[in-house]
């Protein structure tokens, strides 16, 4: 049997990965201190004005990371019993052209799954191949201040649309004003931001309940450029009619430019409990495990 995790909210997990252990998030290539010029330590900050501020004929490549390694796997269909172990990896990278200040050209260069499980002490086979991203070219366009994004020369299929919707509030800095918000922040400010907030990108989920504050940590160096580091921590439960139900809970690190207002890196790590409905409801697949992303953008100005 296959075992489908495609339905862990990919959005969720493209903004916040998350940890339940206590352990301090390491990010590798952050200068601190006197490269930051001193007054920006005790000025108020806008980290998301709603809009990223990237100017026309920048151009962003994007490499990302998701996983899911040796999660606890049950699964019960009528009166038969499965368990086991499986692993999924998720790797995506693109480039995107700014236009102008109302369109966008993306270019996914690899989207790309592959995996293992093992089911009652046997191995299972696993989908490998690629995603419905793969060497496919997006356009986003705004229209009275709505992005709106289609695939370039075809009809995009269901999964194409999903992936497509994400990016989309990506480049609308949904998420952004979502946990960041849109006032002046200062460095050691706290602030807390509601479930009901999080639930048009957390996979469709509804009911979303919990907590989730977000720390404004420091100012470091990151590829050059002068970006807030952010910190999160959460503890979320979500459901949804159908029957999906889901716990995350844990940790986030990233660093959100101050000139450009996007996040150049994030790094997350943690862990995921989910119970998905399968066989048309006839049986439930629960899946327990570490769940980890990495992503990485770097910016060429003109």
């Amino acid at each position: 049997m296959y075992l489908n995790l495609k339905n862990i909210p990919l959005v969720m997990m493209s903004m916040f990965l998350i940890c339940s252990c206590g352990e301090e998030l390491v990010v590798d290539s952050i200068s601190v201190g006197d490269q930051v010029p001193e007054e920006l330590f005790t000025m108020s900050h806008v980290l998301s004005g709603g809009q990223a501020l990237i100017p026309t004929g920048t151009t962003s490549a994007t490499k990302e990371k998701r996983s899911i390694v040796d999660a606890a796997v049950n699964v019960v269909i009528r009166d038969q019993k499965m368990s086991g172990i499986t692993t999924r990896i998720f790797e995506r990278e693109y480039v995107s052209d700014y236009i102008s200040n109302d369109s966008v050209k993306t270019e996914f260069k690899k989207d790309l799954t592959s995996g293992r499980a093992m089911i009652n002490g046997q191995p299972t086979p696993q989908p490998h191949g690629v995603g419905p991203m793969h060497q496919q070219t997006i356009v986003f366009t705004r229209s009275e201040k709505q992005w709106v994004g289609a695939l370039v020369d075809s009809e995009a299929s269901p999964g194409q649309i999903l992936r497509i919707e994400e990016l989309t509030r990506l480049i609308d800095g949904y998420n952004n004003r979502a946990i960041l918000g849109t006032i002046p922040r200062k460095i050691g400010e706290s602030w807390r931001v509601k479930p009901s907030k999080l639930n048009s990108y957390a996979g469709g989920l509804e009911e979303m309940d919990g907590h989730f504050e977000v720390s404004f940590r420091s100012i470091v160096i990151h590829d050059g450029y002068i970006c807030a580091e952010i910190l999160a921590n959460f503890d979320l439960i979500g459901s949804e009619p159908k029957g999906k139900e889901m716990r995350i809970a844990g940790k986030v690190k990233m660093l959100q430019s101050l000139d450009h207002q996007i996040p150049l890196m994030m790094k997350m790590i943690g862990e995921i409990d989910m119970v998905n409905p399968i066989m048309n409801g006839m049986g439930k697949m629960s899946t327990k495990g570490p769940i980890e992303l990495t992503r990485d953008t770097i910016l060429a100005l003109p």
